[in-house]
């Protein structure tokens, strides 16, 4: 891919640490493509202090339909800290983990299943309190190279 614009909703009703995502951007050979997942992320560490390191598992499954249909499967681990300073909060993070890649339809590629490492970096920032609203920047590195920017709602519940 070569980059996305990104939506993420995490419902109150939902057990913590459940997000919906959606979302457009752009596929292998530059064509338009339509974005969809959900994640999972549950606590592992958590520090006793704002600026403590903080490491959750999480996992989910992505979806992209565009030249062909893609479904993902990633297990990782990230590692993030967090500042505040009045209302505005910044979260820097990093994870490493692996994903499995599943490729269908006529034009995908050869390899229709692949299993491979997936590293990516990126920063939360929100400027209320409540964190009602997150603004969010990711990069993919590697062989799963993308950058994606996006809102992200409800978000707040996370304690990181």
């Amino acid at each position: 891919g070569e980059g996305a614009l990104l939506a993420t909703w995490a419902p109150v009703r939902l057990p913590d640490g459940l997000r919906f995502r959606t979302g457009i951007g752009r596929g292998a050979s530059r064509t338009s493509a339509v974005l969809g997942g959900v994640d999972f992320q549950r606590p592992i560490r958590r520090g006793k202090n704002l600026r403590s390191l903080a490491i959750d598992w999480q996992s989910g499954l992505g979806m992209s339909f565009g030249d062909y249909t893609l479904l993902t499967l990633p297990v990782g681990l990230t590692a993030g800290v967090s500042w505040t300073s009045g209302t505005v909060w910044l979260a820097p993070w990093a994870s490493a983990g692996v994903a499995a890649d599943v490729r269908l339809g006529g034009a995908a590629p050869a390899q229709e299943f692949e299993v491979g490492p997936a590293f990516e970096v990126g920063a939360d920032l929100s400027l209320d309190q409540e964190r009602r609203f997150v603004f969010r920047a990711a990069a993919a590195l590697g062989e799963r190279q993308a950058l994606s920017f996006g809102l992200a709602y409800g978000l707040g519940r996370l304690a990181r």
